[in-house]
């Protein structure tokens, strides 16, 4: 068998194993509606994460998709940008998720103690 053939029936032998599917797309937005660029999706299930992780772009839209193994556990979803508090939910497997709507919280900076007069 040439290294393409073995390559292509190893393919299907994996995606023989992974009968579920779950997508997630949508928009990621401040407090204020504004698009937050840079958002990292991540989609977990159990301790395996599907697909790597999506980055929302500027206009803030992102898309993220993973094959796993069939059955009804949930699946974990994280948003996360440095300066916000992450967005996490559970989803069900085996579904698309269109036109989901994250809104992120701003993390209020935390002050160094009180103001020194000069």
């Amino acid at each position: 068998m040439t290294f393409w053939r073995s390559l292509f029936v190893g393919f299907l032998v994996i995606l023989a194993g992974c009968d579920g599917f779950t997508s997630v797309d949508g928009t990621v937005v401040d407090g204020d509606g504004n698009p937050v660029e840079g958002a990292s999706i991540r989609v977990w299930r159990g301790d395996a994460q599907l697909g790597t992780d999506a980055l929302s772009d500027s206009d803030g839209r992102f898309h993220q998709s993973g094959s796993h193994a069939p059955g009804s556990a949930p699946i974990d979803y994280v948003v996360s940008k440095s300066g916000f508090k992450s967005d996490r939910r559970k989803l069900k497997p085996n579904k698309e998720y269109w036109h989901m709507r994250i809104v992120l919280e701003r993390i209020q900076p935390v002050a160094d103690g009180p103001a020194q007069d000069r």
